[in-house]
């Protein structure tokens, strides 16, 4: 993929494609014959975003199975929709809002266990990511970063904590440097 083909878009119809290949198109059909719509998926996944929260300071063992869960879900109800062509506004920014609501409580989470107090200001980071996007025009091409969680899965609370603070000045200059590209192909 072309770097100037780099977009949200076409990452999701990668994804799609190889989903597809693999067998997930049964699945989806089969979920389709249940009326289960690609909502219950995100909304369900949500539910396990939320355990995932409790136990991530209690027991990484189950922290890692409801965080997988949860990615596993987050993965397929958008696929599922470009599947079934139920895809609309509300259920992208439903999916949207629950991941920033799971990061965001997992950061804050980790922040009071740790109880360092830089750590605080990591959620208020993701959060002025988040409404940066919102704010500029990237809105459809790039959500903020979450690597922290895979961290959290091996204890590594502080290295997540950082890696949160680290990636974001990685994207949003790379995403500038991806738009300047397009504009220069354009011209």
């Amino acid at each position: 993929m072309a770097l100037k083909d780099f977009t949200l878009r076409n990452v999701h119809l990668k994804k799609d494609t190889f989903l597809n290949k693999i067998g997930f198109n049964y699945l989806f059909d089969f979920l389709n014959k249940l009326k289960v719509k690609p909502t219950h998926l995100t909304l369900l996944g949500g539910i396990f975003s939320l355990i995932a929260v409790y136990f991530v300071v209690i027991d990484l063992k189950y922290y890692i199975v409801f965080v997988l869960l949860h990615i596993f879900l987050d993965t397929l109800d958008g696929s599922y929709a470009r599947y079934i062509k139920f895809e609309n506004e509300i259920g992208e920014k439903v999916d949207h809002i629950i991941d920033a609501i799971f990061e965001i409580l997992l950061e804050l989470r980790v922040a009071f266990y740790i109880n360092q107090p830089w750590m605080y200001f990591v959620p208020l980071l993701f959060i002025g990511d988040l409404i940066l996007i919102n704010l500029s025009k990237q809105k459809k091409e790039r959500y903020p970063a979450r690597y922290g969680m895979f961290f959290f899965m091996f204890g590594l609370y502080i290295e997540g904590m950082i890696i949160q603070i680290i990636m974001p000045l990685i994207t949003i200059p790379l995403k500038f440097f991806v738009d300047l590209t397009k504009k220069k192909t354009k011209i």
